[in-house]
Order: C-alpha cells, then sequence, then structure tokens
C-alpha cells in the first residue's frame, strides 16, 4: 500500500490518486506491487564464468551475470541475449538454453524478483563496461572461487550445490 506521504505528493504533482489499483492503472499501466521477473545468463568460458562488480541503487559492490529485466513480449533467451549485449558489450555466445528459476526477496531493498537463468558458453569477444553507471568490472571466474558478495540467486544457486560445469542437479530447482 501507499503512504500517506507519498500519496500527497503525487497528488500535489498532478496525479489524480484514489484506491492501489487505481494508481497503479493510471500512473504505472497496471503495474501492481508484484514481484518482476529478471534474467540472468550463467555464460561459461572454459572452467570459468563471467561475473560484474555492480554499482548503482540495486546491489552496489554485488557480483551478478549479465541479466537484468524480461520485458513484455520477449522470450528468455531473447532477454538475456538483450541485457548482454547492452551490458557487455559484442561477444558472441551459444544459443542460451533455460538453467533454472530462483524466487529471490531482497527485503531491505523492498525487491522482489523471480529469476530466470540461462546457460550459455562464450565463442568470442572481449567483455566490456557499456553501463559505467552499473557496472565497475566485469571478470571471469572459476567457480570454486567466486568473488564476494554474490548477487542473491547467485549465492542461491551455490548454496544449493549448484555447479555450472556439472548439471545433474538442475531437476531439483531453487526455491526459497
Amino acid at each position: 500500500m501507499m503512504d500517506a506521504d507519498k500519496k500527497k505528493k503525487l497528488e500535489k504533482s498532478g496525479h489524480k490518486v484514489g484506491s492501489t489499483e487505481e494508481f497503479c492503472d493510471e500512473v504505472l499501466g497496471g503495474n501492481l506491487d508484484r514481484p518482476k521477473v529478471g534474467t540472468a545468463l550463467v555464460l561459461r568460458r572454459g572452467d570459468q564464468i563471467l561475473l560484474q562488480k555492480r554499482k548503482g541503487d540495486h546491489a552496489p559492490g554485488v557480483w551478478a551475470f549479465p541479466g537484468g529485466h524480461l520485458e513484455k513480449w520477449e522470450t528468455f533467451e531473447e532477454a538475456v541475449l538483450r541485457e548482454t549485449r547492452e551490458e557487455v558489450g559484442d561477444i558472441k555466445v551459444t544459443k542460451p538454453e533455460f538453467l533454472t528459476a530462483v524466487n529471490a526477496m531482497f527485503r531491505d531493498e523492498d525487491k522482489h524478483y523471480v529469476t530466470i537463468f540461462m546457460i550459455s558458453d562464450w565463442i568470442a569477444g572481449e567483455a566490456k563496461v557499456m553501463e559505467p553507471e552499473k557496472c565497475e568490472c566485469w571478470g571471469w571466474y572459476k567457480w570454486d572461487a567466486l568473488p564476494s558478495p554474490l548477487m542473491l540467486g547467485i549465492q542461491k544457486l551455490v548454496d544449493s550445490n549448484f555447479n555450472p560445469f556439472y548439471l545433474t542437479n538442475l531437476a531439483n530447482g531453487l526455491q526459497q
């Protein structure tokens, strides 16, 4: 629910605010306070995976795979390829395959995501920081020597004994 102060500020700025549903329909286009769908690409090169050190509002200083939000009408594959291109630059990868989904709740930030993990192998190109306001650097890391802290969804993968180089434990899925 929206608190009274936020409601007053919106009304002062010219928005007509009634119920939460009316606000969401009019101002946010129907976007009620529900989990968002995130996508992430587990990108392998030899015995390493690609991670970025994040900066900005969401999870600064945390290590994460390339990824972002699923846009309307995108497939999971299209989303991770678009996000990877936007964040990493022009690299070539194999066709992404569905890996697993993780329910990630960032209670301190009041954010809730269902993250779709896809997996792919690197073919060519170098990772570049394309969004310097969101990414400090890119690096390739061995799965048994990952930097920390990790994005919540990745930490859940690690905690479940998942290994992107041995995919025998996918059938169990990951739940919070």
